[in-house]
């Protein structure tokens, strides 16, 4: 399993979140799929935990809403893995964009 990882961070650089994709090899094709974490505004971050939970999103076919404020981060990365995982597609269907955060 091949898996890229990016951390958001606030304004004073500190860690907030983080954003993973992994890359899964199955026989009807290869994809890579996405997974983030992000930390409520008055909370410390945890890189364990921060992981775990961005793996888990990775791994369900239920859709979640991707906060506004981490999108163009987000989207940044997805096409910065794009050449990383040049074999496979981008599985796109369990994100939903909100405008909320």
């Amino acid at each position: 399993m091949s898996m890229r990882k990016k951390y958001i961070r606030d304004k004073h650089n500190n860690p907030k979140g983080v954003i993973i994709a992994i890359k899964v090899d199955s026989p009807e094709g290869n994809y890579f799929t996405v997974g983030y974490s992000l930390c409520a505004k008055h909370d410390t971050y945890n890189k364990r935990l921060g992981l775990k939970i961005a793996l888990q999103r990775c791994g369900t076919t239920s859709a979640w809403k991707i906060p506004r404020s981490i999108r163009p981060t987000l989207e940044a990365f997805i096409e910065r893995c794009k050449p990383y995982f040049k074999d496979a597609t981008f599985d796109d269907q369990n994100i939903v964009y909100t405008y909320e955060d």
